[in-house]
């Protein structure tokens, strides 16, 4: 098991923005966590699963992505509710770890709009080639965000935990290799149809966030700084200025 938990990229002012999402996010998940089986979903059937025949009717369910027929509110509400704690606190310390950065890079008003944008791309993508069941989490709009990561810091470091049977430690590697690899599971899982992941989502949330921070990098919105090197001009593009 790997767990990156710190990256080493300077903060130049608060993630006011990242920070609000977290907090958002929380709330309604825990306020979720409290409504009856009847009105979300059983703790299985949150998770984005396989489309089992006895699933509810998640029709009229503003946070969960049904299956078919999916109500405008879904499409955004579904960003915000968790299938358990595990499933939030986990979601939540992987967007800390990487949202802050990207956040301080894109500013406090650019960054929740790339975020939702980022979780609805996710949220198509499972719609038009997943496997039909229900969906709920922040899993596809966190994973637009480290694709953003990947193309804006490349080369910074990343702080990971690892897990064995018979040994545990830290290492410090470059984050490309660390987002890379996440990204090699998610498209391992969506082939091999592993269950319970919304893998769909998770690769529609990377190539938006990839697209968008490449597009920003490209306009001149975003420029590295002095100590910074991003994806394309790690593969030989001068940026301006």
């Amino acid at each position: 098991m790997l767990i990156p938990y710190s990256v080493d990229v300077p903060m130049e002012r608060w993630p006011i923005a990242n920070l609000a999402v977290i907090s958002i996010t929380i709330a309604v998940s825990i306020w979720v966590f409290d409504k009856p089986p009847e009105t979300v979903s059983d703790l299985d059937a949150l998770i984005a699963l396989h489309g089992w025949e006895t699933q509810p009717d998640y029709s009229k369910t503003s946070f969960v992505l049904a299956r078919e027929g999916t109500h405008f509110k879904q499409w955004f509400g579904h960003m915000l509710a968790h299938g358990d704690f595990g499933h939030l606190l986990g979601n939540m310390f992987f967007l800390f770890v990487f949202g802050n950065a990207v956040n301080v890079k894109l500013g406090n008003v650019v960054y929740p709009i790339f975020y939702v944008i980022a979780g609805l791309m996710a949220a198509v993508s499972w719609k038009l080639f997943g496997d039909g069941a229900a969906a709920v989490g922040a899993s596809g709009a966190i994973c637009g965000v480290t694709g953003a990561f990947l193309i804006l810091f490349p080369l910074n470091d990343t702080r990971v935990a690892y897990f064995t049977i018979w040994r545990w430690g830290v290492v410090t590697v470059s984050s490309m290799w660390v987002l890379l690899l996440y990204l090699a599971y998610d498209i391992y899982g969506m082939i091999s149809g592993a269950p319970r992941v919304a893998f769909v989502a998770h690769i529609g949330g990377t190539v938006t966030g990839v697209t968008l921070a490449t597009a920003f990098v490209l306009k001149g919105f975003i420029q590295s700084e002095s100590y910074e090197k991003n994806m394309l001009e790690l593969f030989g593009w001068r940026g301006r200025g």
